[in-house]
Parts: C-alpha cells; sequence; structure tokens
C-alpha cells in the first residue's frame, strides 16, 4: 500500500501538521508574552532555556520509559498535558492574574510532556510504517511540517497584530486536543509488546540506552559537537524577540520577530531539500566538519545588519547550515542504533545535545545581551559555533569513510 493511502498514517500526519503548526505559534508567542510581562531580555532568553532543560531532568527517563510501554498512550497523554498546560495561561490572562512565574511552570511542564512526546515519537514512525517505507514516510510527513514551519511564524505575526500573546496560546491548546484526538484513533500499533521477565531497573536500561551511546565511535563525537551547536541556536533563538524590540522599536518588535522566525524556518526548508543530496554523497562526519564553522561564521553576521532585509536574509543561511548539522546528527544516530534502543539513545542525545546546549547558549547569551545589548547573542553564538567546530575537527569524524556511491 502506498504511504499516502495508508489511514494510520494519514492520521498520524493530521496530528503532526495540526500539533507543528500550534507549536510554532506559541514558539514566537511565549517571548512576546515574558518580554511583554518583564521588559528583561535575560528572562526571555530563559524560556528557551527552560524548554530545554526538561530533557536533561528527565530526557533519560523519558527514554526509558518509551521503550517499555505502549508509545500510542504515551504520545496521547504528552498532547493532554500540553493542552491543559498551555491553556491555564488564556485562562489565567482572562482573570487579570498570570504572572511571569505562571508562565515558566507551564513552559516547564510542557518541557517535561514534550519529552516524553518525543521519546515515543522517534520510535513510533518505523513502527507505524515499517522500516522499508521510513523513507516514503519522510518525504511525505516532513515535506508539510517545513511547509508550516514556515507559514506559522508569519501567521503567529497576525495574530499577535490582532490578539494577545496569551490568546495565540489558547490556539496552541486546541491544536494539542486535536492531535490528542488523532493519535487516539490510530488502530496500528506503535510499539512491540516487550517480556517482562527480561524487565530491569529503570536506571539500569536508561543506563543501557546511555553506555551504547558513549561507546559509539561516531555518535558520540557527533553528540558532544551537537552540544556546542545547540548552544549556538540557543544563544540566537533566545534573543529574537528583544533584538527586534532593540532594532525597530516596541510597535514593530512582534511582528519583526515574527518575520525573524519566518526567516528561520525558511532556512530549515531549504536544509530538508539540500541534506537528503548531501546525506547521499558525503558522510555524515564529513558534513558536520564542513557546517559547524560555516554556521558560526554566519551567525557572527547575523549581528551586523539593522534593517530587517538583510537580517531576515542572514538568518535564513545560518538556518539552513544549522538545520542541516541538526538533522543530520538526528538521522545518523537513529540510522545507527538498533530498535529496541531507540528511545533510550535518541532521548539521551538530545539530552545532551539540546538539552544541555541550548539552555547553556539561551543563559550565556542572556547575560551578555542584558549588559552589552540584545545583538551581542549572535556574537555569543558564533562563539559556542566555534567551539563546536573545535570539537568536530578534533574528534574521530575526520576519519569516518565517504558512503559508496
Amino acid at each position: 500500500m502506498k504511504i499516502r493511502y495508508d489511514r494510520d498514517f494519514v492520521k498520524y500526519w493530521l496530528a503532526s501538521i495540526i500539533s507543528s503548526a500550534g507549536s510554532r505559534l506559541t514558539y514566537v508567542a511565549m517571548p512576546v508574552l515574558v518580554f511583554d510581562l518583564t521588559g528583561s531580555p535575560f528572562l526571555t532568553g530563559l524560556v528557551v532555556a527552560f524548554e530545554a532543560m526538561a530533557y536533561v531532568l528527565v530526557g533519560l527517563l523519558a527514554g526509558t520509559v518509551a521503550d517499555r510501554v505502549d508509545r500510542k498512550r504515551l504520545l496521547v497523554g504528552g498532547d493532554l498535558v500540553n493542552a491543559v498546560a498551555l491553556g491555564s495561561v488564556p485562562v489565567a490572562a482572562a482573570l487579570d492574574a498570570l504572572t511571569v512565574g505562571h508562565v515558566f511552570v507551564v513552559v516547564a511542564v510542557s518541557g517535561v510532556a514534550t519529552v516524553f512526546f518525543d521519546a515515543a515519537n522517534f520510535a513510533s514512525l518505523p513502527m507505524l510504517v515499517g522500516r522499508e517505507r521510513m523513507a516514503a514516510a519522510y518525504s511525505v510527513l516532513y515535506g508539510p511540517l517545513t511547509v508550516v514551519g514556515i507559514v506559522a511564524p508569519g501567521l503567529a505575526g497576525l495574530l499577535l497584530a490582532t490578539m494577545t500573546p496569551a490568546g495565540v496560546l489558547a490556539v496552541d491548546a486546541v491544536s494539542f486536543l486535536a492531535s490528542a484526538v488523532l493519535l487516539r484513533a490510530i488502530g496500528r500499533a506503535m510499539s512491540r509488546e516487550r517480556d517482562a521477565t527480561t524487565r530491569r531497573s529503570l536506571f539500569a536500561e536508561a543506563r543501557e540506552g546511555l553506555v551504547f551511546l558513549w561507546n559509539h565511535p561516531t555518535i558520540r563525537p557527533m553528540t558532544i559537537m551537537s552540544f556546542a551547536q545547540s548552544a549556538s541556536g540557543g544563544a540566537a533563538l533566545g534573543q529574537f524577540v528583544p533584538v527586534a524590540h532593540n532594532l525597530f522599536g516596541p510597535a514593530r518588535a512582534a511582528w519583526s520577530a515574527s518575520v525573524m522566525f519566518l526567516a528561520f524556518s525558511v532556512g530549515g526548508l531549504i536544509s530538508t531539500v539540500v541534506y537528503p543530496r548531501l546525506r547521499k554523497r558525503v558522510a555524515a562526519g564529513r558534513v558536520a566538519l564542513a557546517s559547524t564553522p560555516i554556521a558560526a561564521i554566519l551567525a557572527l553576521l547575523c549581528g551586523l545588519p539593522s534593517s530587517l532585509v538583510p537580517l531576515a536574509v542572514l538568518i535564513a543561511a545560518w538556518a539552513t547550515i544549522y538545520t542541516t548539522n541538526a538533522s543530520n546528527s538526528i538521522v545518523f544516530r537513529q540510522s545507527e542504533t538498533p530498535e529496541p534502543l531507540l528511545s533510550r539513545v535518541n532521548a539521551a542525545g538530545r539530552m545532551l545535545a539540546w538539552g544541555v546546549g541550548t539552555p547553556a547558549g539561551a543563559f550565556v547569551s542572556g547575560l551578555v545581551a542584558s549588559a552589552w545589548g540584545p545583538r551581542w547573542a549572535f556574537a555569543v553564538a558564533a562563539s559556542f559555533g566555534v567551539l563546536a567546530t573545535a570539537l568536530a575537527w578534533l574528534s574521530p569524524l575526520r576519519s569516518q569513510p565517504q558512503p559508496a556511491h
């Protein structure tokens, strides 16, 4: 059966599109909300840090649980928790009781729910469609997701011109509910039954995934490099709203920040076209070696323009290379990991790279932006990019053989 006519896959596809669109709205609206409440570049940057820190707190646990339980139930549960958490913000705002503390609690709870969702989701698609149809499934799934990533930030800008950031979060809460209904309707299993007699403690099984990652000759250096690269992304993305406010004034800040996020998504779209072709010809290690210095240079250049168009063009160029590097690490990790370990190894990798790296970058850039101005966040991003370059070039990735043509 062609993947497009697979009813269970279509439900999964629709759930992914709907929840992704809502999440992209929140990705723009949440920093705007925090900046409106506080006026602080540091606290605005911490929003990005809080979202990623959940991977540090529960990443290994989530991966282990996702390899032991019904992954579909875990996906539905994650969507429902996100819907309730995000829905509490517009309710509190309507009651004139919204505080920045409430917002950060919501971000933390939503982050934990997303970690468990991601841990199940990474391993669910191969089970849903079969490994032999994975390429077709990725093609059908991630093309529209990338388009959503491009359209949603612009839509967020339009919505923010007509409603409050809390109202935009209400839209995302509804999208999570819709996603949960669709996922619940999937009839096919997304996980294999595990032999309960061979089950060990959560700690032992979590350690197994971490040990596999750490002992792998190329996944380990790729993950270490990804830590610094994720820090670079956290440093820049966490300051998009303060940069827009600083460069273009309070009246145009929300719209300008939406354009910056839109430019980042355009870079992601370009990457989805470039990376699959690149991976057929170039080893994953060499993609990392080439992309890290280019990304560092482009991140530094992003701090120079004073008008929106050249800034957006540079952000799109940086995002193309940055996303290519991130996709390269994830796809390589998935292709090298056995199925019983998929959730644990991917969760461990995201914990070490994105979960530790992104908060580190966001925290440092928030401090620097508060002291010297938001545009210095791009210099911080470039500095972490230089670190990523050094980590990649001093690792065994240099000796990885080229794929056969």
